[in-house]
């Protein structure tokens, strides 16, 4: 049978029941009693628990646990983080080497462990070196020289490596050549190369980079102009040490800065130089167009030809002077602010090679390559 809703055109079946049959099918049907429902609750509460105490025993739910935000700090995020990675400790045994030689050794050596899957971490304690005057046991963890001057890899400590890390391994650096003056001069894709590590696992701290950048702002009243000169003198020049590159005399430089100057009018000069009668040379020439930091870096050795041991024939040392954290400092400061210059004269040693390693590039380049000392 089939009827038509006066609301629209559509049929529906009614079947063959009688009408009052169908309606009882569709009223309410009677509220269950409180025991059912009592039941009910019971029944459902015990089954929840059971599937609670099924999941935990196969570790497939863990409760979580109440945290004491007190108790909760910087220092135990860190210690997680220890845990779950490797580290290898570099170190570097040099008695005599001063803080940029042990910062190219380190570099070398990184580019050679850096595809092991660890993370590197500079020790500069517990093993003889000018920073604790040869006595190994003469710093703590947390006064790693190195930690003073530059970055360790993704903020890590030596002292949080030592303290809380599962999974360490030793490693001294030896027989790694280093960053080599004999290409970083000349070719652009070995600067790049280790300006590349140097930002990535071991840059300067950036406290000393913005206290060298303040420095560089009243020094050349925000001239960009400049032209940076780096010359070592005292010890290389005095006992010319076996190995190492000839150092140019001052006056053999000064033919090439004023060529460099007729060509690009420069407005300052600055020099960098750890000896005072190199700098007196420059200054009667130069006059106020020469800039310079007038610190206690500046200074002249009374020579032996000997080193602390008494060997003959060796790079001078003075480990009070080498050793001096605030000299390190300013010697650092020098650098950055060289390697932040637009061209550049140099020769070869461990600082000129440290501001091609951290510059952004320079537009001209003199380096001296006037052969080793014999």
């Amino acid at each position: 049978m089939r009827r038509r809703s006066k609301y629209h055109q559509n049929y529906i079946y009614l079947g063959s029941e009688p009408s009052h049959k169908r309606l009882k099918k569709f009223q309410t049907s009677k509220p269950k009693s409180k025991k059912r429902i009592f039941l009910y609750n019971i029944i459902k509460f015990f089954l929840v628990q059971v599937l609670i105490y099924i999941l935990y025993k196969f570790k497939i739910y863990h409760k979580p646990k109440k945290i004491n935000f007190e108790k909760y700090s910087i220092q135990n995020s860190l210690q997680h983080d220890y845990e779950n990675n490797s580290f290898l400790i570099l170190s570097h045994i040099c008695q005599g080497c001063g803080l940029l030689s042990h910062y190219n050794k380190l570099l070398s050596c990184l580019a050679n462990i850096v595809n092991q899957g660890r993370i590197p971490i500079v020790n500069l304690i517990r093993f003889p070196n000018i920073f604790n005057g040869y006595n190994e046991s003469s710093l703590s963890l947390d006064q790693n020289p190195w930690e003073y001057f530059f970055k360790q890899p993704f903020n890590y400590t030596l002292k949080g490596v030592k303290t809380y890390a599962k999974n360490y391994k030793n490693y001294e650096c030896c027989a790694y050549k280093r960053p080599s003056s004999d290409v970083i001069f000349d070719n652009k894709f070995y600067m790049y190369y280790w300006n590349n590590l140097y930002k990535t696992y071991f840059p300067i701290r950036d406290e000393i980079i913005k206290e060298a950048d303040n420095i560089r702002k009243k020094l050349f009243k925000k001239s960009e102009n400049v032209l940076g000169i780096f010359l070592r003198g005292t010890d290389f020049l005095a006992i010319k040490p076996k190995k190492h590159y000839i150092q140019p005399e001052p006056e053999y430089v000064f033919n090439d800065v004023d060529k460099f100057d007729e060509e690009n009018n420069y407005d300052y000069y600055f020099l960098v130089t750890e000896d005072y009668l190199i700098r007196n040379k420059f200054s009667d020439r130069y006059k106020n167009k020469l800039k310079y930091l007038d610190t206690d870096l500046n200074f002249n050795y009374n020579y032996t030809g000997k080193d602390y041991t008494g060997n003959e024939n060796v790079l001078a040392n003075n480990k009070n002077v080498n050793g001096n954290m605030k000299l390190m400092k300013d010697y650092i400061i020098n650098i950055i602010i060289l390697s932040k210059c637009v061209d550049i004269i140099c020769g070869r040693a461990n600082g000129s090679v440290m501001a091609f390693i951290i510059t952004k590039g320079f537009r001209n380049v003199k380096a001296y390559n006037l052969g080793k000392y014999k």
